[in-house]
C-alpha cells in the first residue's frame, strides 16, 4: 500500500504544480526568470541592484515548489496512515 501512497502523493504534487503554474508565473519565460534568480547568489543581485526582483522571484518559486511538496507529503501521510 506504500507504493500506492507514494504514487498518489506524487500525482497530487504534480497536480498542484500544474494548477499553480499559470497563476504564479504566467508563462514559461517568467518561470525561467524566477529560476534564474533562485540560482543566482543574493550578493550578485545586490551588486546589480536587483535585490527586490530577486526577493520576489525567489519567494514565488519557493511558494510554488513548497506548496506542491507539502500537498504531496500530506497526501502520502494520510493515505499511508488510513490504509497502511
Amino acid at each position: 500500500m506504500v507504493i500506492v501512497a507514494v504514487v498518489l502523493g506524487l500525482l497530487a504534487c504534480a497536480g498542484v504544480w500544474w494548477a499553480l503554474f499559470k497563476p504564479m508565473f504566467g508563462d514559461k519565460h517568467e518561470f525561467g526568470s524566477c529560476l534564474g534568480y533562485v540560482f543566482q547568489p543574493d550578493v550578485w543581485s545586490w551588486i546589480q541592484g536587483d535585490w527586490g526582483e530577486d526577493f520576489w522571484s525567489t519567494l514565488k518559486f519557493n511558494f510554488w515548489f513548497g506548496s506542491s511538496a507539502v500537498c504531496g507529503l500530506v497526501t502520502f501521510v494520510v493515505i499511508a496512515a488510513v490504509f497502511g
